[in-house]
């Protein structure tokens, strides 16, 4: 499944007011793979401007989908955000996780195109270019050079993660096999592993080298009622599996031993509430405090 970017309706005359915790930049970039720009919104960890810290440097958590994550006012649909801004604030102040830096990148409305590698098999409508597959050459050439040259980034795939939700999950699944020497940290939330009808969940057999860490969250009704009216009436049992051998495959992989958390969440379905509800949970286990901060 995937969920539409679509403009955010307003109901009321009331303007919305921004939920945003923290302090988030938001600053535009140029892509010349995908011949367009887009907003990338840099959320910085509580401490990162204090002159004590000017020397810091901060792991970073690349994700997809970047309107979902900070703030309501900018969420697609009725389901909200993620919350990131809040939970990570929480968890840092509290030691319970590393400080660290998340890059949201914001879709464009070629999102379907721009992130899948193949077509959807319950969604094919009429024929596209996917282009999936620039994904990691995105992020590698055009994202991580930008944040690196203007924040205090730590190098190593150690501190390189890279998640999204849905297609935003399928995108960063791309970028950790295509380039498991940049990107080491995994976020996978509710990914569309029915994507090329197989083919997607193919590209995981083997794996050669993995993850050094990932964390693959799924919900049990993730279609819920809508699996029927399309003609799939076990579509949510099927994603569940999906993800389940996705979490195995990437857990096998033939060169190193990742550490894979497998999350199934019963009744919860393919939104924000349910990604942001299953955010601390694979963020501490995705990001553990150093011991200088236990």
């Amino acid at each position: 499944m995937t969920v539409p970017l679509s403009a955010v309706a307003q109901t009321s005359s009331q303007p919305c007011q921004s939920s945003v915790t923290g302090d988030l930049e938001i600053v535009p970039i140029a892509s010349k793979i995908y011949g367009n720009e887009r907003n990338l919104r840099i959320w910085l960890p509580p401490g990162y401007r204090d002159p004590a810290n000017s020397q810091t440097t901060y792991s970073v958590l690349y994700m997809f989908d970047g309107t979902w994550l900070f703030d309501r006012c900018t969420a697609p649909g009725t389901q909200g955000e993620w919350k990131i801004d809040e939970t990570l604030t929480d968890l840092i102040t509290h030691h319970q996780v590393e400080p660290i830096i998340v890059v949201g990148i914001d879709s464009t409305a070629k999102r379907d195109v721009e992130l899948a590698p193949f077509g959807n098999p319950l969604f094919y409508g009429p024929p596209k270019v996917f282009q999936g597959m620039h994904v990691s050459e995105f992020l590698t050439d055009e994202v991580l050079p930008y944040v690196a040259a203007h924040y205090r980034v730590k190098r190593g795939r150690e501190h390189t993660g890279v998640g999204g939700a849905s297609l935003g999950g399928v995108a960063a699944l791309t970028a950790l096999l295509k380039r498991p020497d940049v990107f080491g940290i995994g976020l996978l939330e509710s990914t569309s592993m029915q994507y090329g009808n197989g083919d997607l969940l193919r590209e995981t057999m083997p794996v050669v080298m993995g993850p050094v860490r990932a964390s693959i969250g799924v919900g049990t009704a993730e279609l819920g009622s809508d699996a029927k009216m399309l003609g799939v009436p076990d579509y949510d049992e099927a994603f569940v599996s999906l993800n389940r051998q996705l979490a195995d495959n990437l857990k096998a992989s033939l060169a190193n031993h990742p550490e894979i958390l497998f999350t199934v969440q019963q009744g919860a379905n393919h939104g924000a509430a349910a990604w942001g509800s299953r955010f601390t949970a694979a963020i501490k286990f995705l990001y553990p405090p150093t011991k200088a901060l236990q």
